[in-house]
């Protein structure tokens, strides 16, 4: 069988994109997204439409996932800009998400929180422009979301345009656990480390096989589940993956009470404020759940395995 493509190594990493809500500042240079060009991919036309209290009157009422809107702007010098989207989102009260893209790459999701109708709210990403003319585009993932204008200044970020040091802030990670640290450190912005999430309730290498057949390599990266309790079968996954030389992520599909799949998680209302109050029934059953996968991960770092671990990679929906 062929060697495993990848970059060498397999640690516990969380990565998010640079979201949040900003204020414009003198430097920034104001776009309006109903000027701008609308492609429409999905089922539902994205329009512009009136809006009081939007920039210049209008908004782009984007809707179906895949349609987007995009505006050019211009930077006076190469560098990390700060993109705030102003916008109005009074369909859902659980938010909305969706993708921007700079000179059609993508540079994060956004979440568009709930506003009342013909209120507005702010939310920004940080990205690096070229100098001149760029293309910046928002992507509906799920749509809904009234665009008004984008905000473009420079960020003020100094650290983002530095490399990472690669170094653990647990001084007794293993040995392995920092040597996968310091890999995915070195390669951060300069390569790109396949991956694939097995799907185990078709077959435990569907994927795999094809990605081998189709290219005679099999990626770097796997993506296990603990999806309803499978702690044993993962973990011998886990152990013959790392032990051919690869990457191993492990993520936890589960209900509120860290039993079943994604579908008891969406079926359940945990009462949060008695969860997290020691003492009560909900708090113990609580802890017995995450003590269950602290019992696998352990058997893991018993066997001197690193560990990409994500366990809430769906909390927002």
């Amino acid at each position: 069988m062929k060697t495993i493509a990848f970059f060498a190594v397999a640690t516990v990493l969380t990565v998010g994109a640079f979201c949040g809500s900003t204020s414009a500042d003198a430097a920034e240079r104001v776009y309006d997204f109903a000027k701008g060009t609308i492609v429409d991919a999905g089922a539902t036309p994205t329009e512009t439409v009136s809006l009081d209290g939007a920039f210049g009157g209008k908004a782009v009422d984007l809707k179906s996932a895949d349609n987007s809107v995009s505006v050019e702007i211009d930077a006076e010098r190469a560098g990390f800009y700060e993109l705030t989207i102003r916008y109005s989102q009074p369909y859902d009260k659980n938010g909305k998400s969706q993708i921007v893209l700079v000179n059609g790459r993508s540079v994060g999701k956004i979440f568009c929180a709930y506003t009342e109708k013909g209120a507005f709210d702010t939310v920004a990403v940080t990205a690096k422009l070229n100098e001149g003319v760029n293309t910046a585009t928002v992507q509906a993932s799920w749509g809904w979301t009234l665009l008004d204008s984008l905000a473009v200044a420079p960020a003020t970020n100094p650290t983002l345009d530095v490399s990472v040091d690669g170094k653990l802030s647990n001084p007794n990670a293993s040995e392995k656990a920092q040597s996968l640290y310091r890999f995915l450190c070195d390669v951060y912005g300069k390569r790109v480390i396949a991956g694939q999430q097995e799907s185990t309730w078709i077959s435990e290498n569907y994927e795999f096989d094809l990605i081998q057949k189709a290219s005679g390599k099999l990626p770097a990266l796997r993506g296990l589940d603990y999806m309803n309790d499978d702690f044993a079968g993962c973990n011998r996954r886990a152990k013959a993956w790392s032990e051919r030389g690869g990457i191993v992520t492990i993520c936890w599909h589960c209900g509120s009470d860290f039993r079943g799949s994604h579908r008891q998680s969406l079926d359940s209302n945990l009462d949060w404020d008695k969860a997290l109050t020691e003492g009560t029934p909900e708090y113990d059953a609580l802890i017995a759940g995450m003590d269950k996968g602290a019992k696998a991960l352990l058997e893991l770092k018993e066997a001197d395995l690193p560990v990409l671990w994500r366990p809430f990679h769906e909390f927002d929906g």
